[in-house]
Parts: structure tokens; C-alpha cells; sequence
């Protein structure tokens, strides 16, 4: 997607759009395989591509930014026990009783990709 949008093609939101997935993993699993992808993955895709906003706003739980600055280090550095395991073990507790936002899906997710981007590739 980003090298096609390099290319100058128009990517577009499409709300009424809909996407199934027929497997079935567990949360465990689910957050498992996105602390995997931060420690693998996601630093290759920002290593292709490090101009690119890949996940806005995600310098908040300790992602690069493609325009970094001394706010968003503070704020970052203020925000990174949101992605520690004590907090991400209390959202995966809480995320199992219901729906959540969309807010909170992120963090619980996304805050466990950055936790494994932030930790050493193996």
C-alpha cells in the first residue's frame, strides 16, 4: 500500500467496507503476533519506508514519527507505561468482559507492537 501510494495512486477510506477473517486465535495469540511483528516486521517496513505515517499518533505509545519532535519525545517518554506489561496485562484482563472502543483496542494492540519494536530484534 505505501509503495502504491508513492506511485501517486489515491487510497481512500470506505466506511461500508468489510473484511472477514476465518481464523480463529485467541487473545493471547492475537497480542503475541503483534509484539512479534513490532520486533520484526514493523522495523523493516519503517526501514523501507521512513518517510511514511504509518500509524498516526503512534509516537504516543513509542513508534517512530516521521517528524519527530522534543514534544512528542516528552510526551512519548510520559506515555511508554501504557505499553509496559503490568498495563497491557490489566487491558487484556479488562478487554476479555466486553467491546471496547476503538481507542482501547489500539492501545491494547498497537501499545504491544511498540512494546516489542522498543525491546531488541531476535
Amino acid at each position: 500500500g505505501l509503495r502504491l501510494e508513492k506511485l501517486g495512486l489515491t487510497i481512500r477510506y470506505a466506511p461500508g467496507a468489510t473484511c472477514y477473517h476465518y481464523h480463529f486465535k485467541t487473545l493471547n495469540d492475537r497480542i503475541s503476533e503483534f509484539e512479534k511483528y513490532g520486533r520484526t516486521g514493523y522495523r523493516r517496513l519503517i526501514g523501507k519506508h521512513p518517510d511514511s505515517v504509518i500509524f498516526p499518533g503512534g509516537w504516543k505509545l513509542g513508534l517512530p514519527d516521521s517528524k519527530p519532535g522534543i514534544f512528542k519525545r516528552i510526551i512519548g517518554k510520559c506515555l511508554a507505561p501504557l505499553r509496559s506489561d503490568a498495563a497491557l496485562g490489566i487491558g487484556k484482563s479488562l478487554y476479555r468482559f466486553g467491546s471496547f472502543s476503538d481507542f482501547y483496542h489500539d492501545w491494547l494492540f498497537y501499545g504491544s507492537l511498540a512494546r516489542g519494536f522498543t525491546k531488541e530484534p531476535e
